[in-house]
């Protein structure tokens, strides 16, 4: 186990962590908040064996991080600009992927559309919202995605197990000890809190690794 300085700690003087059984799922993705959540609801919709690893905890600096704590709105007035990547760039400070642009505007307005389905919103002069903020839609997405067939694995991720030209799996510890998923896509949505990351506590890292299913 480690600490938030990265040392290893045992949980119990003279007793090291146990050993989950290891598993498989087609794709894992990491991070519970918003994009954690619904793109694990996506996948487990297409009838893709799904692993979502969120640590629902405070003592490693996750709890879905800014998701949990938004009041969850989803400002949809840059989607009317006449030049929407020019927008993205000035608050990127020039680091917005020239992509960004025009992924926004092919799938968000879908992406809103679906979401109406399944959580009520309400709408405000900058575009939507959740009546009941970030925490209550995490805990309805996350009732959904199962409701899909997946599975939440309440961990922190200690390893990618990936090279240039293949996923391989990740591991991870949970309260039940240290275990593997092997998978051949990783999606990791940890955000700008990447408590899941053991030498990442509370840093403003995120980050973003796939391989084709």
């Amino acid at each position: 186990m480690l600490d938030p300085c990265n040392r290893i700690l045992d949980p119990e003087p003279g007793r090291s962590p146990g050993i989950v059984p290891g598993q498989t799922a087609s794709v894992v993705v990491i991070g519970g908040g918003v994009a954690g959540v619904w793109v694990a609801y996506q996948l487990a919709k297409k009838s893709i064996d799904t692993v979502l690893i969120t640590y629902e905890s405070a003592d490693r600096g996750g709890i879905q991080g800014a998701s949990r704590r938004s009041v969850g709105a989803c400002n949809t007035l840059p989607l009317r600009s006449d030049d929407l990547d020019g927008y993205l760039q000035r608050i990127g400070q020039g680091q917005t992927h020239p992509s960004v642009a025009q992924v926004l505007t092919d799938y968000l307005p879908r992406a809103l559309t679906e979401l109406e389905e399944l959580v009520e919103l309400k709408t405000i002069k900058i575009g939507v919202a959740l009546p009941s903020g970030g925490e209550d839609f995490l805990a309805k997405m996350r009732q959904h995605f199962l409701a899909t067939g997946g599975e939440i694995l309440n961990a922190w991720v200690t390893r990618l197990v990936v090279d240039r030209h293949q996923c391989r799996g990740v591991q991870y510890e949970s309260d039940s000890g240290i275990g593997k998923i092997r998978c051949r896509a990783i999606v990791i949505a940890s955000g700008g809190y990447a408590g899941l990351f053991a030498n990442s506590i509370q840093t403003n890292c995120s980050a973003a690794f796939s391989a084709p299913i």
